[in-house]
């Protein structure tokens, strides 16, 4: 399939699961396109679909703790939503995003920020289904829509 093919295709939007978008599952044709110089090496679809499905994980929950409100929080709960507020600047207003720290402490077996991680998180990027920002030290993942 050649650019000018996938640039015909009308652009696929993420499904929504309990109010936070995800994530769509990426396609052994979309994989197989990906170009061998970004760190794909032994990785499969299986893998970086289990990646995406960690991903999805790691947005529901932040989003589930923002959609609380601040007088029923517990403690770590307040901790947690505050520090989601700091992170967010004017760049990731309106938009869903994670940080780096999110996914590091969400700490699922799907993804790991070690080079197969951020492997995987590159080739989202170029697949079109992340971006990502970095200001005041924290690099964020914005999901596209």
């Amino acid at each position: 399939m050649g650019f000018a093919q996938r640039a015909k295709e009308p652009p696929r939007k993420a499904s929504v699961f309990d109010g936070t978008p995800r994530i769509l599952s990426v396609s052994q044709e979309e994989f197989d396109a990906i170009p061998r110089y970004m760190m794909k090496g032994r990785l499969t679809v299986q893998r970086m679909n289990e990646a995406v499905d960690a991903l999805n994980e790691v947005f529901g929950e932040k989003y589930r703790i923002m959609r609380v409100p601040p007088s029923k929080m517990k403690d770590a709960m307040r901790r947690k939503y505050q520090a989601y507020r700091a992170a967010e600047t004017e760049a990731t207003e309106g938009v869903w995003f994670v940080t780096e720290d999110d996914i590091k402490e969400a700490n699922l077996p799907g993804l790991k920020l070690d080079p197969t991680g951020r492997g995987i998180l590159c080739m989202l990027r170029h697949l079109g289904r992340l971006q990502e920002n970095r200001s005041k030290g924290i690099t964020r993942f914005i999901m596209v829509r």
